[in-house]
């Protein structure tokens, strides 16, 4: 059966009365007149109450009459067949219930769904008490029993789905093999593929989140998580970003490549085109910036900031700061030991300027500096150059206030 006679077909039907539009999609045929819009095709009708094929020769003009009740409603139950071999052509059963293509909506003929709207071979074809399910596509849908609330576009999409309610699939094969997964949004060819039971997931894509089956994942890009099975809460936007992890929970990945090569990681924050792209099992970094922390595999607990920062870093609980893979960042730190360096990665105290680097205080240039700014314990050690005078300030907390020392030659 081509496409265009189904076209056609809905076409013709929609010529009945605007009361009974309001009920069915494209309209519930009442009189022979409605009916006779097939002419020219060998037309069967069933009466699904009495359980019997009618035949209709639309040069006669068919049966009698499809009864319609005082509201609008169709008495009896009717299906299209014009291929003589009781598929259905187009079919309205239950409440509402619209469906096109050989055994879409089979399990409909004797159930009590309502609200589906079913196109393509197979599609829907084993829904009995679902209800509000949209599904296009070649045995799209096809195993859905009770679940309501679905949306599923494309060949296969939602195949398996039996219970799992609530989802939108768009796509050849998005979702084929979730059976009782719900809340689920899956768009892109292959986009959550094989994933079962896993719900609310976003994945976007083509291929993304292919092997989910883990829960309150969003997944943006070709490949983006395509290999996350048990993994939670985790966030990857760019091609291929998180795309070999696997059971990990709650990274963030953005950018292509971002995190790609991470499998057992978590709770780590990669932004940048393939920052973090090499880590593979460490925790709780931030890397942010092109590259950055992108050619090792290991450490945890690191914060990069900058184009390439920390790209050769393999170590745990550092600081860099710097738009260059350098190993003496402009900012460098060490977590574990609470050191930082100017421009150096071996820092000796809390605060370290290698040789050659200074420490410039302020030049208030204006005689001692405001009590105020020394009248606490926590503000003990700021310093201020008095140039007027030739003293150095020095803050001693409460007691003492600011205390001098005279600068001679």
């Amino acid at each position: 059966m081509r496409f265009s006679s189904l076209m056609l077909a809905l076409f013709l039907f929609s010529t009945t009365t605007q009361a009974q539009m309001a009920n069915y999609a494209v309209g519930q045929p009442c009189s022979p007149n409605d009916a006779a819009a097939f002419i020219g095709f060998p037309t069967r009708v069933l009466n699904c109450n009495a359980g019997t094929w009618e035949n209709w020769s639309p040069a006669v003009g068919g049966p009698a009459s499809l009864p319609i009740d005082a509201d609008g409603v169709a008495a009896d139950k009717r299906i299209i067949d014009i291929n003589g071999n009781g598929d259905p052509f187009l079919g309205f059963f239950g409440v509402r219930n619209l469906y096109a293509g050989e055994q879409s909506g089979k399990a409909l003929e004797t159930s009590s769904g309502f609200y589906n709207t079913l196109f393509g071979s197979a599609a829907g074809a084993g829904i009995t008490t679902g209800n509000a399910n949209t599904i296009v596509g070649a045995e799209a849908g096809r195993l859905v029993t009770t679940a309501g609330g679905n949306t599923f576009f494309g060949s296969q999409a939602g195949r398996d789905t039996t219970t799992g309610g609530s989802n939108v699939f768009i796509g050849s094969q998005t979702g084929t093999n979730n059976t009782t997964g719900s809340n689920n949004v899956y768009i892109g060819q292959q986009a959550g593929e094989l994933g079962t039971t896993s719900d609310s997931n976003i994945a976007i894509g083509i291929f993304a989140g292919s092997d989910l089956t883990g829960q309150s994942n969003v997944l943006i890009g070709r490949q983006a998580g395509m290999n996350i099975t048990s993994g939670e809460s985790n966030v990857f936007i760019g091609r291929s970003a998180g795309e070999t992890l696997t059971t990990s929970n709650e990274n963030i990945a953005v950018g292509t490549g971002a995190g790609a090569a991470i499998t057992t990681g978590a709770r780590n924050i990669y932004i940048g085109h393939q920052a973090g792209t090499s880590r593979t099992t460490g925790i709780t970094n931030v890397m942010i910036g092109y590259l950055a922390g992108g050619f090792q595999s290991g450490g945890s607990g690191n914060v990069f900031l900058g184009a390439y920062a920390g790209t050769d870093e393999n170590g745990s609980d550092k600081l860099y700061i710097d738009n260059s893979g350098t190993t003496t960042p402009l900012i460098y730190g060490d977590f574990s030991t609470d050191r930082v360096g100017i421009n150096t990665a071996t820092p000796q105290s809390a605060l370290s300027i290698p040789d050659g680097q200074y420490l410039q205080a302020e030049d208030n240039n204006a005689g001692a500096p405001p009590g105020a700014d020394c009248d606490a314990n926590n503000e003990r050690g700021r310093l201020s150059i008095d140039t007027t005078n030739n003293r150095l300030y020095v803050c001693n907390g409460a007691t003492r206030g600011w205390d001098y020392v005279a600068l001679t030659n």
